[in-house]
């Protein structure tokens, strides 16, 4: 079955999340492997699997070889729709009360939101990347409070499309 192809490591899950969600954009292996955190060998074969599957398409520029969600794939539509929940920094925020994370549900139009306090952009708690771990307890929050089902899909949002 081809979902099972397609979810059949962690790495490939998030190498999906990171490029349908991000459709216009193209992103080179070692900057998805830095964006993950993961190892670029591991994404390089994530990804050649996802072009082999014509789920994502490629394209060479210089010395760099590009990759992006191919919009044109007939399962784009219905992969980019498995996801119901999403978990979004909006961009919103400023310096004097933080920055939102919000979670959206598409099919009931439920939506909650939490600050992460401007404390931890103050440069000795950014410098140790604590907003990160905010932003994990914070998620973690939102997802408590939305009460996902276990075959729920969720999408998680770096910036908005």
């Amino acid at each position: 079955m081809m979902l099972n192809k397609l979810f059949s490591s962690s790495i490939r899950a998030d190498v999906l999340s990171l490029l349908l969600n991000s459709p216009g954009e193209r992103f080179y292996v070692r900057e998805i492997a830095k964006l993950l955190r993961k190892n670029p060998s591991g994404v390089k074969r994530e990804l050649d699997n996802l072009e082999r599957m014509e789920i994502v398409k490629s394209e060479r520029v210089a010395n760099l070889k590009y990759f992006q969600a191919n919009t044109k794939s007939p399962l784009y539509p219905e992969l980019r729709n498995l996801m119901t929940i999403i978990i979004d920094d909006a961009g919103t925020g400023d310096l004097l009360y933080g920055a939102v994370i919000g979670a959206y549900r598409d099919s009931t139009n439920e939506f909650t939101y939490e600050v992460i306090d401007v404390k931890y952009f103050t440069a000795n708690f950014f410098s140790r990347k604590a907003y990160l771990t905010q932003a994990s307890k914070i998620v973690s929050k939102l997802l408590s409070v939305m009460e996902p089902e276990p075959d729920e899909e969720i999408r998680i949002r770096h910036k908005l499309d």
